[in-house]
């Protein structure tokens, strides 16, 4: 999370996130401010106030404060080990199939698995807040419909087999890395700490896709 690149925009969708909101017509987030009034024991014009944006696009809420807000929705340094852990064992087993016959073979351990199928990168937006998260699932309809039940998909990619799916969430996860934030494993279906604000600029994808 890096809050130096937060805009008027992303730390409305935070509040949005935090204290509850609305979507109007032309698809913007508007807080709660009276929730947010009561959960941080202010006005509601000092929320007003926090939400404004300067002439730079900042919010203008202090940072001291959007540290204090932000400072348990932050991704744990555990979790961010985990995932380049996660990284590096697909890097690994791309690297093996590359291969090719022999030592590089991955069927006798993964033919079973459908790991080798074609999975689909599926980037959703939560219908209900400004919160966009990632999946992977096997190309299939049924997959792809349980996956994206309650979302918005905002963006897909086809990789030929899951460990090229996996490392493309992972690439996808550093690129919004300081939009990211971490909620309640209640909060959302699964990943609750691979969710991001819905502002976030969108990477290029497929990263590395068909590699």
């Amino acid at each position: 999370m890096d809050l130096t690149v937060w805009d008027a925009t992303a730390v409305r969708e935070l509040f949005c996130v935090l204290y509850g909101g609305h979507r109007d017509s032309h698809g913007e987030w508007h807080p709660n401010v009276h929730e947010a009034a009561r959960r941080r024991r202010v006005s509601v014009r000092t929320v007003q106030r926090w939400l404004k944006a300067r002439d730079d696009g900042q919010a203008s809420i202090p940072p001291a404060q959007l540290a204090a807000i932000t400072g348990r929705r932050r991704v744990r340094r555990s979790d961010l080990r985990r995932e380049e852990l996660q990284r590096m064992r697909q890097k690994k087993m791309l690297e093996r199939e590359a291969l090719g016959r022999g030592r590089g073979n991955l069927r006798a351990d993964y033919s079973e698995t459908g790991w080798l199928e074609p999975h689909v990168v599926l980037v959703l937006e939560d219908t209900q807040r400004p919160l966009r998260r990632i999946a992977v699932v096997k190309d299939s309809q049924t997959a792809r419909r349980r996956a994206t039940r309650g979302a918005t998909v905002v963006d897909v990619s086809v990789a030929r087999n899951k460990f090229l799916a996996e490392r493309t969430r992972y690439e996808y996860l550093e690129a919004v890395g300081p939009w990211r934030i971490m909620l309640p494993g209640r909060s959302v279906p699964t990943g609750h700490t691979q969710v991001w604000l819905a502002s976030a600029p969108l990477p290029t994808t497929p990263l590395n896709i068909d590699e």
